[in-house]
């Protein structure tokens, strides 16, 4: 009865939509349902295309109709109106095996292209869900969200690429140089855009690697001289990881220290803390770098050293200042750093 209900834009067809995607997803597969909801997609209204792209993402099909979906819904990725394309593609990523449709992964990376950033983004991740576990698909995946990230650099699009590409390199050192580069590149020509996403991803993957690459040092220097407090703060976030790869990035630290932001100078007093911990000889200058910076940049050089700062007397009296401090943040990261 629902089936026979859903075309139009009355409020009983919207209910009956809603109902579908909800059977779609709370029972097992009915081939009747499914056949409808794959006929749907060819329907004259858009809303009724869209909504069987949704209910047959829910649907826990196998074999032979798990099969129909997914050619139904690689056919839909070619649908005049984006938001099929969108469903569409997110559905094939959950339904998707490319065990078993090996070729799913060449028609859903040509939405990568798509001219809409929406449909590209939920490409990004719809392919991150296809890959599963198979490492030569994830690598071609990853092959190919860089080299659209040379020039998609819409914030909704690349943000999808981004976290994807990063979710793959996390799982594979093979990928995880040329992904940190590719941030380096995104926060060189997009600094405005992604800053957030590129510092998430930055703290997480520098301290998997071994050594940095090449462009990872004069990227962070660089952004160091940049206009934005922002983009500052991204690339402090960067040293502050880098520090625990190699010494190159010491120096910028020392130099971040005395940001004119305040949020900069956090970051990297942390950052001094931590090459300080992890090379004793740089304590008394670290010390002295911070000395001159308020009680919060500090107490953030202390909580880098961890327990290297408890021979530290000057932290004792920093710590009791802190307690005695306005702000609920300072108080509660004296009181971290004496736990």
């Amino acid at each position: 009865a629902l089936l026979t209900r859903q075309d139009g834009e009355s409020d009983i067809a919207n209910h009956a939509r809603n109902a579908l995607r909800g059977i779609g997803a709370g029972v097992g597969p009915l081939p009747s349902l499914i056949s409808r909801l794959i006929e749907s997609l060819q329907s004259q209204n858009n809303s009724v295309r869209r909504d069987a792209a949704k209910a047959l993402a829910a649907t826990r099909a196998v074999g032979r109709i798990r099969s129909e979906i997914v050619n139904a819904l690689l056919a839909a990725l070619n649908d005049p109106d984006p938001y099929v394309r969108l469903f569409s593609v997110n559905a094939a990523g959950m339904v998707g095996d490319i065990a078993e449709e090996p070729w799913i992964i060449e028609d859903m990376l040509h939405l990568l292209r798509d001219d809409n950033p929406f449909v590209r983004c939920v490409t990004a991740y719809a392919l991150g869900e296809v890959a599963a576990s198979n490492l030569a698909i994830k690598q071609k995946i990853a092959t190919e969200l860089m080299e659209r990230l040379k020039t998609d650099w819409d914030d909704i699009s690349a943000s999808g690429s981004v976290d994807t590409l990063c979710a793959i390199a996390d799982e594979n050192s093979e990928i995880l140089p040329d992904a940190v580069s590719t941030l380096m590149m995104l926060m060189r020509e997009t600094p405005d855009k992604l800053c957030n996403n590129i510092a998430r991803h930055l703290e997480h993957l520098i301290p998997k690697l071994s050594t940095l690459p090449p462009c990872v040092v004069p990227s962070l220097s660089t952004a160091m001289m940049h206009g934005a407090g922002e983009v500052r703060s991204v690339a402090a976030i960067g040293l502050r990881s880098a520090v625990l790869v190699t010494p190159d990035v010491v120096p910028l630290i020392f130099a971040a220290v005395r940001d004119p932001e305040i949020s900069v100078q956090l970051i990297a007093a942390e950052g001094l803390g931590r090459a300080a911990a992890s090379s004793p000889e740089l304590v008394s200058a670290a010390l002295e770098a911070v000395r001159g910076n308020g009680l919060a940049v500090r107490l953030a050089a202390y909580r880098g050293m961890g327990v290297a700062a408890k021979s530290i007397m000057e932290i004792y009296s920093d710590i009791i200042c802190a307690f005695k401090d306005k702000q609920l943040s300072t108080r509660l990261m004296g009181l971290a750093i004496l736990q």
